[in-house]
């Protein structure tokens, strides 16, 4: 009866596939920094390209789900488990729509992560 897992697994891959076929399709910005030297030929298909058709598509599907998950979230008369079902699905979808936008916009989420890098890496970033 409770939908909730399947609700999540299935809106997760929905959203991770939809952000690998926007980078095959071609993304402004991607992060290649994170790919350690051995897999940098990873990055050949990958190509950089203004937001297209798809990302419009993919990225308003997201953020409408996103909002319609938010009300539903919040909306007046359900019971508890529905609202924190509601409410883990809007979470994790609007970080599938913050996925999107470090995609589209000139964001260095790199900085970021650069904590965790080794220092090799951290050289040859910059």
């Amino acid at each position: 009866p409770n939908m909730v897992g399947a609700w999540t697994f299935a809106m997760l891959w929905a959203l991770r596939l939809s952000s690998k076929l926007n980078l095959f399709f071609g993304a402004p910005n991607f992060t290649e920094g994170f790919l350690p030297a051995h897999l940098s030929y990873l990055t050949s298909y990958l190509r950089r390209a203004p937001v297209g058709g798809f990302f419009l598509c993919s990225a308003g599907a997201a953020t409408g789900l996103t909002v319609w998950l938010g009300v539903q979230a919040l909306a007046p008369g359900q019971g508890a488990a529905a609202t924190a079902g509601y409410g883990l699905l809007f979470a994790l979808a609007a970080l599938g729509v913050l996925e999107h936008l470090f995609l589209a916009f000139p964001l260095h989420e790199a900085a970021l992560w650069r904590w965790a890098q080794a220092p090799a890496q951290r050289a040859g970033e910059d």
